[in-house]
C-alpha cells in the first residue's frame, strides 16, 4: 500500500486532490459537506497560515540578523501569490518591500483599504495588539492577517502577511457542487479509504517541509528537505533546497576567491580546537596591494586577490584550514602539525609564490606578503586569542621590514598591552584637547659649513606625557600615524613653530635675515587633501613666506608612493615650500624618481656619519651621497654630528651644513632665542677652497 501511495506522488496535486476529496465525501452529502466544512477548511486555513507564519519568522530572522543577506534572499523567500501578499513596514507605516512590486512605497493604511479588508484591520490595531514574542494574527473569515514586528539597526517596523484564501474555499466549495452528486453514484467506500490514507501522506510531506522551514529560520544552514515525487510539494522541495544552499554559500563562502570566509573559517578552527591537539594560526597581510588597488583600479586588485588566493591554495597542506578574513587579510589554521620547522618552510614558500610577479592585463605588478604565527594551544586557547596574537605578530613582521613571519611571543603581548594603553591616553590626550599639555617643540641648530654660523633651525617635537607613563617620542609617533592622530598633531606643531618662528623675526630678524625653519612632515599628513591649503594658510596669517619653511620627509616616505609624492611635493614647490629629504640612504630610492623631485636638500642619515672619522667604508658611502646631492643641485646637510673630528671629515668631504650635538642639542624656544641673539661661531669654517677629497678603495 505504501509503495502505491508513493507511485500517485507522480500526479500533479491539482488533478489528484479534487477526486481524493469527492471520493472521500462519497459515504453520504452530509458527511461530506460536514467532514469538508468543520475538517479540511480549518486545516487549510492552519496549514496556510502556519507557511505564513514560518515565512514571517524566516524574514524577521534575516532583518534583524543580516540585512544584506536579507535584500539578496528576499526575491527567493517571497514570490507573488494569489493567495498571500507580504508587507514589510518601516517605523513610518511605509512599505519598504512587497512580493506584489506595485504596493511597495504606499502606507500601509493605504494598502488595507485597496485590498478591501474588514473594517478596523488598519495600522493603529496593528501596533495596539502587538505581541513582540511571537506572530500575531487577525482572524477574518476568509482572509488571515499575519504580523511580527522587526527591529536592527537601522530601522524598525512590521512583517505583516495578508493570507487571502477566499478564492480556493470558493473553487473547493464549486467543485463540491459540481463533482460530489456524479461522484456518489459511482465510488465506494475503498476509494474513500484510499483518500484518506493519501491526503495523509500529502499532509506528512508538507509538516516535514515546513520543520525544514522552521529549522532554517533558527540558523541551522546545512538543512535540506528530504522530499520524492513530481508534485507540487516536490517542486517546492527542490527550489527550497537550491534557496539554501544558495543562503549557505553566502554566510560561509567568500564571494571573490570562493573560499572560506571569516564565519566558516571560525567555526572550523573551533571544531578542531575542541580535540585538543596541536595548532598553528597563520594571519597573512598583503604588502603592497593597496597601492595596486588605488592606482590600477578595483578590478585589477580583485583579480590579483584570486591570484594570490590560487598560489596559496596550492601550498596548502591536507591538514590546513585557509580562508580569506577581509580586504587583503588571509589566514590559515594548522592543526596536528608535526613540528615549528615545517611552519617555517610553508611561511617561505608562500612568501615565496606570492613575492613573484602578477602579469595582469599585460601589466607586471609586485607585491610582498607579512604573516604572524601563534601556536595553540601555547598562545592561545580560544579562536579570538590565536587570531588576535597571530595578528599581532604579524604586525611586527611589517614593522621588521615586511614580507617576512614572526612568531608570537609573551614579549609581544607585553608591547600589545603597552600599546593599547598609550593608545588610550593618546586618544585621551586629543579627544580633551590636552595636546598641548602633553607636546611642545625643541630647536635644533643646523650650521653653515662655510661661516661656521647659524643657517637653518629644525624644529623637533616631544612627548612629556603623564607621570608614570614612560615613552620615548619615535614610540609615540607611530602610534599616532597609526590611530590618525598625526594630523591633528602636525597642524598642532606647525602653527606653533611657525608662531614662534614670527616672534624669532619680529626680535632677531636683521641679526639672521636668511633663517629659515625646518618642519618635519609624516606621508599620512602630505597624502590630506586639506594639507596644501591649511599649512599656506598658517604661514600666510603670521605673515611669513613658504620659502623660508623646509618641509622636511623622510626617504622611506617618500618611496612609499613615489609617483604621486612627485605630484603632491610639486604642487606644494609652486607655492614656494622648500623640501629637505630626510635620512637618506635608508630608504632605496631609485634615480629616477629623486631627480625629479623638487627637493633643495639632502640630509644624509646619521648611521653614515656617526664613525666618519675613522671608518673608511662610512667615508666612501657619505662622499658618494654627497656626490650624488650635488649633481642633483642640492645642497647637503650631514646630521649625527657629535665631535670636532666628524665636523672636520664631513666638511672636508663637502658637505655644506652641520647638524648635531657637537653644534647643540636640541633646545626649548626661549634658550633658542638666547642662542640666536649671541651669534655664536659653532664651527671652524673649512679653508678657502678645500673640497672632496680624492676618491680611494676601501680595500686600500
Amino acid at each position: 500500500m505504501h509503495d502505491l501511495l508513493r507511485k500517485l506522488t507522480l500526479f500533479p496535486l491539482r488533478r489528484l486532490i479534487p477526486i481524493l476529496l469527492l471520493v472521500g465525501f462519497s459515504v453520504s452529502l452530509v458527511a461530506l459537506l460536514a467532514l469538508y466544512r468543520s475538517g479540511y477548511r480549518k486545516n487549510a486555513i492552519d496549514l496556510h497560515r502556519s507557511t505564513a507564519q514560518h515565512s514571517i519568522e524566516v524574514l524577521t530572522h534575516l532583518l534583524e540578523n543580516d540585512s544584506q543577506l536579507f535584500e539578496k534572499s528576499f526575491s527567493m523567500l517571497v514570490r507573488p501569490s494569489d493567495t498571500g501578499i507580504v508587507l514589510i513596514t518601516d517605523q513610518k507605516g511605509i512599505v519598504q518591500y512587497s512580493n506584489q512590486r506595485l504596493l511597495a512605497g504606499q502606507p500601509v493604511d493605504e494598502v488595507f483599504e485597496l485590498l478591501r479588508l474588514a473594517r478596523g484591520i488598519n495600522r493603529q490595531r496593528i501596533e495596539q495588539s502587538i505581541d513582540a514574542a511571537q506572530t500575531s494574527y487577525i482572524d477574518s473569515g476568509s482572509r488571515q492577517i499575519l504580523y511580527r514586528p522587526y527591529r536592527n539597526d537601522m530601522q524598525h517596523g512590521h512583517v505583516i502577511y495578508v493570507l487571502d484564501l477566499s478564492d480556493m474555499l470558493y473553487s473547493f466549495d464549486r467543485n463540491l457542487l459540481s463533482f460530489v452528486l456524479p461522484a456518489l453514484a459511482v465510488v465506494g467506500l475503498p476509494l474513500l479509504v484510499f483518500g484518506f490514507l493519501y491526503m495523509r501522506l500529502y499532509h506528512n510531506r508538507l509538516n516535514s517541509l515546513m520543520e525544514t522551514t522552521e529549522a532554517l529560520s533558527r540558523g541551522e544552514l546545512d538543512v535540506r528537505a528530504e522530499l520524492f515525487g513530481r508534485d507540487e510539494i516536490a517542486a517546492l522541495g527542490e527550489r527550497f533546497n537550491r534557496m539554501a544552499s544558495k543562503i549557505g554559500t553566502l554566510a560561509y563562502r567568500d564571494s571573490l576567491t570562493g573560499i572560506r570566509n571569516r564565519a566558516a573559517f571560525e567555526e572550523a578552527v573551533q571544531h578542531q580546537l575542541q580535540f585538543n591537539t596541536p595548532g598553528a594560526m597563520i594571519f597573512m597581510d598583503l604588502d603592497g596591494f593597496k597601492y595596486v588597488n588605488e592606482t590600477f583600479g578595483h578590478n585589477v586588485g580583485d583579480r590579483m586577490l584570486q591570484l594570490v588566493t590560487g598560489r596559496i591554495t596550492s601550498l596548502i597542506p591536507g591538514n590546513g584550514i585557509f580562508a580569506r578574513i577581509g580586504g587583503d587579510e588571509f589566514a590559515v589554521f594548522v592543526h596536528d602539525y608535526r613540528d615549528i620547522t615545517a611552519l617555517q618552510i610553508l611561511c617561505d614558500r608562500i612568501i615565496h609564490y606570492v613575492s613573484q610577479d602578477f602579469n595582469i592585463d599585460g601589466i607586471h605588478h609586485h607585491i610582498g606578503v607579512s604573516m604572524g604565527l601563534a601556536l595553540f594551544p601555547e598562545d592561545g586557547t580560544t579562536f579570538h586569542e590565536l587570531l588576535m596574537h597571530s595578528d599581532l605578530a604579524m604586525y611586527q613582521a611589517k614593522r621588521s621590514g615586511k614580507n617576512t613571519f614572526m612568531m608570537f611571543s609573551d614579549t609581544l603581548r607585553d608591547e600589545m598591552k603597552r600599546k593599547t594603553v598609550l593608545m588610550n591616553y593618546l586618544h585621551h590626550t586629543f579627544r580633551k584637547h590636552l595636546v598641548a599639555d602633553d607636546f611642545f617643540t625643541v630647536y635644533q641648530p643646523i650650521i653653515d659649513v662655510d661661516t661656521g654660523m647659524l643657517s637653518h633651525m629644525e624644529s623637533l617635537v616631544r612627548w612629556r606625557g603623564k607621570e608614570g607613563m614612560r615613552a620615548s617620542t619615535a614610540e609615540i609617533i607611530p602610534l599616532l600615524e597609526e590611530s590618525g592622530l598625526i594630523r591633528e598633531l602636525g597642524y598642532f606643531v606647525f602653527e606653533r613653530v611657525t608662531a614662534d618662528f614670527r616672534q624669532i623675526i619680529d626680535e632677531l630678524g636683521d641679526s639672521v635675515p636668511d633663517l629659515k625653519i625646518t618642519i618635519n612632515v609624516s606621508l599620512i599628513q602630505l597624502l590630506d587633501s586639506s594639507f596644501l591649503r591649511q599649512i599656506t594658510d598658517i604661514v600666510t596669517r603670521y605673515g611669513l613666506h613658504p620659502q623660508q619653511i623646509i618641509i622636511e620627509i623622510t626617504e622611506t616616505a617618500l618611496m612609499q608612493q613615489p609617483e604621486k609624492m612627485i605630484r603632491i611635493l610639486n604642487s606644494m614647490s609652486e607655492r614656494g615650500f622648500l623640501f629637505a629629504i630626510d635620512d637618506f640612504g635608508t630608504g632605496y630610492s631609485s634615480l629616477s624618481y629623486l631627480k625629479h623631485l623638487p627637493a633643495a636638500y639632502l640630509k644624509i642619515d646619521q648611521s653614515f656619519v656617526k664613525d666618519i672619522s675613522f671608518d673608511e667604508r662610512s667615508q666612501v658611502i657619505a662622499r658618494s651621497v654627497i656626490v650624488l646631492g650635488k649633481a642633483l643641485g642640492l645642497k647637503i646637510i650631514a646630521e649625527g654630528v657629535e665631535d670636532q673630528e666628524t665636523a672636520h671629515m664631513v666638511s672636508r668631504l663637502g658637505s655644506d651644513y652641520l647638524q648635531g650635538y657637537f653644534c647643540s642639542r636640541p633646545l626649548p624656544f626661549a634658550e633658542t632665542l638666547s642662542l640666536i641673539r649671541g651669534r655664536f661661531r659653532f664651527f671652524v669654517p673649512r679653508p678657502a677652497g678645500e673640497g672632496l677629497p680624492e676618491a680611494h678603495s676601501v680595500d686600500g
